[in-house]
C-alpha cells in the first residue's frame, strides 16, 4: 500500500478575542458505526487507537483548543502485529485524492481511512509538537466509501473483474457453440447426440428446420419393428366419374382400373337402388362382390386403403344417375 505522510499541520489558531469563544467540539458519530474510541493528544507520547479487525472504514475526527500546533500521523497494525505508516487518508465529507497536509480552522475536521485488512488504527504525534491539545475520535464500521460497493469473493468459474470492468466474453465463432455443435455425452450410460444425418431438426435463422411428414419419410424412419397406422392429408384434384345407366339391368363401367388411385366417392342421385363392384361385373339385387347403394346414399374410399381395380355399376332402370369422382 502506498504510504503518504499526512501532515496535519495544526497551525496557531487566532486568539480567542477574535473568535469570541474557544472551540467546543463533539462531532456527530456516523450512524451504524461498529467500534469507536476517543482520546486527547498533547505531546509526542500520546496515542489514540482503535481495534479495526474485520472493519472496512475508519473515520478520524480531529478538533483542538483555541491555540495548538502539532503534526499528526495515522498508523495501521498489520496481521503480523507490526505498525506501518504514515498511512494515506482522504478528507470528508467528499473524499478526493489523498492529502499530505491540512490547515485547520476553529472547527473540527474529519478524514477517512480504508482500514480493511488491518487489525488496528492509531493517531500519534511522533515528532513535531508545539503547543495545545487535540481531541481525536475514531469510528470504525463496515460501511464502504461513498459510491463504493462492498466486494465478495467471486466463484472460481465466474467472469473475473479486471481494472473495475467485467472480463471480456469470447464471442468468436471458434469458441461459440452453434446448432451444428455435437452435444456432450451425458453420464449414467445415457446420451444425447446431434449429428449430420438430420436426426435432430436443426435450427436455422432462428426457426426450427422443416420436418418431413410425408408417408414415405415416416415409413423410412420407422425402425422399432411395430406396425403403425399413418394418416397423411393429401391435396389433389378429383376426376369426375359421374354418369347414368344406359340400359336398365345391364352393368357398365363407372371407372377403369387405376394403379395410382388414392381416393374415390360415389353418390346415388336416382330414386332407386344401384349396385357397384370392384372384383366382377355388378349384378342387380346383389351377389358375390356387388354392393348395394340405396337412393341418396354415398360411398367413400377408406382413408388408409383404396382399391385400384375397375369399378362396375348397374341399375334396374335406364336413366338412373350417380355422381362420382376419383383421384
Amino acid at each position: 500500500m502506498k504510504r503518504i505522510v499526512l501532515l496535519v499541520a495544526c497551525l496557531v489558531a487566532m486568539a480567542s478575542a477574535v473568535f469570541g469563544q474557544g472551540v467546543t467540539s463533539t462531532p456527530p458519530i456516523p450512524a451504524g458505526a461498529d467500534l469507536k474510541a476517543s482520546g486527547t493528544i498533547g505531546s509526542t507520547s500520546d496515542v489514540v487507537s482503535l481495534p479495526t479487525n474485520g472493519m472496512s472504514t475508519c473515520l478520524i475526527t480531529v478538533s483542538g483548543s483555541p491555540v495548538w500546533s502539532m503534526t499528526l500521523v495515522v498508523n495501521a497494525q498489520n496481521d503480523a502485529g507490526g505498525w506501518v505508516g504514515p498511512m494515506s487518508i482522504s478528507t470528508e465529507p467528499a473524499p478526493g485524492s489523498p492529502v499530505t497536509s491540512v490547515t485547520y480552522s476553529s472547527s473540527a475536521q474529519t478524514f477517512r481511512f480504508q482500514c480493511a485488512g488491518y487489525k488496528a488504527v492509531e493517531v500519534v504525534c511522533p515528532v513535531t509538537y508545539v503547543s495545545g491539545t487535540v481531541t481525536v475520535w475514531l469510528h470504525a464500521s463496515m460501511a464502504s466509501a461513498p459510491g463504493a460497493v462492498a466486494s465478495a469473493p467471486l466463484p472460481s468459474n465466474a467472469a473475473k473483474e479486471t481494472g473495475g470492468h467485467l472480463a471480456t466474453i469470447d464471442t468468436s465463432t471458434a469458441t461459440t457453440a452453434t446448432n451444428t455443435t455435437a452435444l456432450v455425452t451425458a453420464g449414467g450410460g445415457g446420451y444425447v447426440r446431434q449429428d449430420s444425418t438430420a436426426t435432430i431438426a436443426k435450427e436455422s435463422g432462428g426457426h426450427l428446420a422443416a420436418v418431413d411428414t410425408s408417408a414415405a419419410a415416416i415409413s423410412t424412419h420407422q425402425t422399432d419393428g411395430t406396425a403403425k397406422s399413418i394418416v397423411v392429408s393429401q391435396v389433389s384434384t378429383l376426376t369426375d366419374r359421374s354418369g347414368s345407366i344406359t340400359t336398365g339391368g345391364t352393368a357398365q363401367q363407372l371407372a377403369a382400373s387405376n394403379s395410382t388411385r388414392k381416393y374415390y366417392i360415389i353418390q346415388n342421385t336416382s330414386t332407386a337402388d344401384l349396385w357397384y363392384s370392384f372384383t366382377s361385373t355388378a349384378v342387380v339385387g346383389g351377389g358375390s362382390g356387388s354392393y348395394r347403394l340405396p337412393a341418396g346414399a354415398t360411398v367413400i374410399s377408406d382413408a388408409q386403403w383404396v382399391s385400384s381395380q375397375a369399378i362396375s355399376i348397374i341399375g334396374a332402370s335406364t336413366g338412373q344417375t350417380w355422381t362420382a369422382g376419383e383421384n
